[in-house]
């Protein structure tokens, strides 16, 4: 997966109930997908709660976020609920979505750190890997600024 592809449609189970990828575009936001090892440890954890505590700016900057891991949705909501998340977290059990997005690691049976900007359109406009925990959601509100500015 790369900038200006499109993005594969998907449905998977979330904290919110069921996540179909074709039902969130159109709606004039991006969705920001964020791939992450594994609940409650502690760079997983640090991301996440860097999500949760800059959501106002990803949001007033046109996105909706979702986190999404191979745990399970049980293992997902104890999560959510100890943290505070305010946004979904989708669950593939067997990584099969995260080989779609080439943000597998194979090694450990787990996602890989990355994060994917999807347009409206459903066109993956902007990815963020490579970077400590607390870093990836700065990076991703710097692309949508940029945006929105434009």
């Amino acid at each position: 997966m790369k900038i200006g592809d499109a993005c594969p449609d998907f449905t998977l189970p979330s904290t919110d109930g069921i996540f179909r990828l074709s039902e969130k575009l159109g709606k004039n936001r991006y969705i920001v997908l964020y791939f992450y090892p594994k609940d409650n440890t502690p760079g997983c954890t640090t991301e996440a709660c860097s999500f949760r505590d800059n959501m106002e700016d990803v949001t007033k900057y046109g996105a909706d976020v979702y986190g999404i891991s191979t745990d399970s949705i049980e293992s997902h909501r104890k999560f959510a609920s100890k943290h505070g998340l305010s946004f979904p977290l989708l669950s593939y059990e067997k990584g099969e979505v995260s080989k779609l997005f080439n943000a597998y690691n194979s090694l450990f049976r787990a996602a890989s750190r990355k994060t994917f900007v999807i347009s409206p359109e459903g066109k993956v406009v902007h990815i963020v890997e490579g970077v400590q925990p607390r870093e990836h959601v700065r990076r991703v509100i710097e692309y949508l600024k940029n945006q929105t500015s434009k």
